[in-house]
């Protein structure tokens, strides 16, 4: 959830909290905003319980159900080049498209950090495949405006990596040692 701006954690819990008490009798809005919201937070193994939870009926009738577990299943499949475009295929009923924005938003928003974090070098193509971005000159000012080195001449760029906290590392080493003090303790005693 690193990347949600919108508090939907407590629209999530309401949503659980009907699907609950429906008895199995859930709306379609419910199970969608649901499913999305499972999404949009990276919550894969939720979606896709809540995806065999829905009545087949539902599945059925429901075009944005269906649209909203392609999506599901892509981000299964880390294939995310091909999200923004079933987003963007779609035209979503009220109760859902602020959800499917933020879910594109994210997203992007995760593919370019997994290209900072993954790629020494990357071309604009891909680059563009894997954001969803469609116009070149796009791609070369986000690469600019993130201080990453562009070659126009060759077509790739050479993204930045993003700096760590060395002091959360090293906090985090502290603590597994302590934790392992701990365990040792307890063996011996």
């Amino acid at each position: 959830m690193e990347f949600v701006k919108n508090d939907y954690n407590s629209l999530a819990t309401e949503l659980e909290r009907q699907e609950l008490e429906s008895f199995g009798n859930c709306s379609v809005q419910i199970y969608a905003q649901l499913l999305a919201i499972y999404l949009l937070s990276n919550d894969l193994p939720n979606s896709k319980f809540l995806w065999k939870r829905i009545p087949a009926n539902l599945k059925q009738e429901s075009p944005e159900l269906k649209a909203i577990w392609e999506i599901g299943k892509k981000l299964w499949e880390k294939n995310i080049s091909c999200i923004y475009g079933l987003i963007d295929s779609c035209q979503w009923p009220v109760y859902l498209s602020n959800i499917m924005k933020e879910l594109r938003e994210v997203t992007f928003k995760r593919a370019v950090n997994l290209i900072s974090q993954s790629y020494s070098y990357i071309t604009f193509e891909e680059f563009m495949k894997q954001t969803g971005i469609t116009d070149k000159q796009e791609a070369i000012n986000l690469g600019q405006s993130m201080q990453w080195q562009i070659d126009e001449s060759f077509g790739f760029c050479l993204p930045k990596k993003a700096n760590f906290d060395t002091d959360a590392i090293s906090s985090n080493q502290e603590q597994l040692e302590k934790m392992t003090e701990y365990v040792a303790f307890l063996e011996n005693y």
